[in-house]
This record gives C-alpha cells, sequence and structure tokens, in this order.
C-alpha cells in the first residue's frame, strides 16, 4: 500500500468509527432515557468546579493574609509589653536601695548623722555583694560569695 492508501484507509476508518459511536450514543440514550436529553452539561460542570476551587483556593489566601496581619500586630503588642515590663522591673529594682532602707529603718527616730551615716555604709556593700550574687554565673562564683556573706555575718 503506498503512503496515499493508506491515509484514505485511515480517514475512512476514522469516519466510520464516529458514525459508530454517535449511533451507539444515541440509541443508549433513546433506551436509557425517559426525559428528553438535556444538554450536555460536563464541561459548565467542570468549569464550576475549577472556579469554586479556585474561588476557596482564594479565600484562603486573604485569610491567611488576614491572619499574618494579626499575628505580626499580636507580637509587636507582646514587644511593647515585654518593654513596659523591662522598664518597670528595672525601675522597681532599686526601690530599696542602701539609703532608702537605711530612710525606712529610722523613720521617725531621732538618730545622729554618724550612726544614720555608718548604717548607710553598712547597707552599701551588702547590696553590692547580693547583686554580685544573683549576676554570678557559675556554682564556683556563688560559692564563693556564699563564703564571704558567712565570713560577715560572723
Amino acid at each position: 500500500m503506498t503512503n496515499r492508501e493508506k491515509r484514505h484507509a485511515r480517514k475512512s476508518w476514522r469516519q466510520r468509527k464516529q458514525r459508530q459511536k454517535k449511533k451507539q450514543t444515541s440509541l443508549n440514550r433513546h433506551l436509557n432515557d425517559t426525559q428528553p436529553p438535556t444538554p450536555n452539561t460536563s464541561v459548565s460542570d467542570e468549569y464550576r468546579r475549577k472556579w469554586r476551587s479556585g474561588r476557596t483556593r482564594a479565600v484562603c489566601y486573604r485569610e491567611v493574609d488576614k491572619l499574618k496581619i494579626k499575628l505580626q500586630t499580636k507580637t509587636r503588642e507582646a514587644n511593647r509589653y515585654r518593654k513596659r515590663l523591662e522598664r518597670i522591673e528595672k525601675r522597681t529594682q532599686y526601690v530599696n536601695s542602701p539609703r532608702s532602707k537605711t530612710r525606712n529603718l529610722l523613720q521617725g527616730k531621732k538618730v545622729i548623722n554618724a550612726a544614720r551615716k555608718s548604717l548607710l555604709f553598712q547597707n552599701v556593700p551588702i547590696m553590692g555583694l547580693r547583686e554580685k550574687y544573683k549576676q554570678a554565673k557559675t556554682y564556683r562564683q556563688k560559692q564563693l560569695l556564699n563564703s564571704f556573706f558567712c565570713q560577715i555575718s560572723s
């Protein structure tokens, strides 16, 4: 068979197969359906399905964006409150300074200025040592400071 004859044969096969499929579908439609044939909605269903999925995806993206913005505002708020707490703690850290401690101890009592000064200068190193103990990182440093406290108290 030449190429031209092959093309002609294939064309006739294709046409025959199309006619056969049309007959088969029309026959099946008449046998199975008692209602009149409805227009083909498979394409519109597919389009509708794609449209819905795209729409839901867009809704999800919008929701994610809103949640990201909300998260940013909440983290900013948390940082603001953290900083505020830090500042308050810094302010209240030295409320019981050696001078205020001495003033509170001697409030309403008549004491000589020399005694007041000696009490103040006794409180200053104790506060310094306590601060150093809080800032000590290793167990050995804390142990040394603790032994120093024991020597002062005895």
